[in-house]
């Protein structure tokens, strides 16, 4: 679970990330600790400090954190994990450094997006003819793009903003 959270951060806004096993110590070479799933509180803030306690860098705390990643934890042996943590909680660790997570992937059936956008930008104009067209384009859009919402998910919208931006230039026009 934790290297398919990794890759979906790679696809981001819309597209997929696949990482094959054989490529996660390349991915956790510049994956920072404090980037991962469950690395990102009081236990992220553990292991980097027993990381920078063994660290001879000469780096600060902070630019410690900074710069940490999970490849650097990797390199930290299991006993040395097993006598700051539990044993549990340095398994963990241990495993994660390494990109084993038995927790499996669920499905986020459900998890739909909660807003539907749509962009007009036209050349600033005083004629209420030109922008009556361009806000109907626009409605036209928004419509469509509900209508197809409300056919694959079964909702309706409840609100609707329209948000209107005008500039003007140097000279004033």
């Amino acid at each position: 679970k934790m290297m398919a959270k990794l890759a979906a951060s790679f696809g981001k806004p819309n597209g997929q990330a696949v990482v094959h096993p054989q490529h996660f110590s390349n991915l956790l070479l510049t994956t920072k600790v404090s980037k991962v799933r469950n690395f990102g509180g009081k236990l992220g803030k553990q292991v980097l400090s027993l990381l920078h306690s063994n660290n001879r860098s000469g780096l600060n705390m902070k630019d410690f954190e900074n710069s940490a990643t999970m490849s650097d934890l990797a390199q930290v042996p299991l006993p040395v994990l097993q006598n700051a943590f539990s044993l549990e909680t340095a398994q963990f660790v241990f495993n994660a450094c390494q990109g084993i997570d038995h927790e499996p992937v669920k499905q986020t059936s459900g998890a739909l997006v909660k807003s539907i956008t749509a962009f007009k930008s036209f050349v600033a104009s005083k004629n209420q003819s030109e922008i009556h067209n361009w806000l109907k384009l626009l409605a036209k859009e928004i419509t469509e793009r509900v209508a197809e919402d409300s056919t694959r998910n079964h909702r309706y919208p409840k609100s609707c903003t329209l948000n209107y931006t005008y500039y003007t230039t140097s000279n004033g026009r």
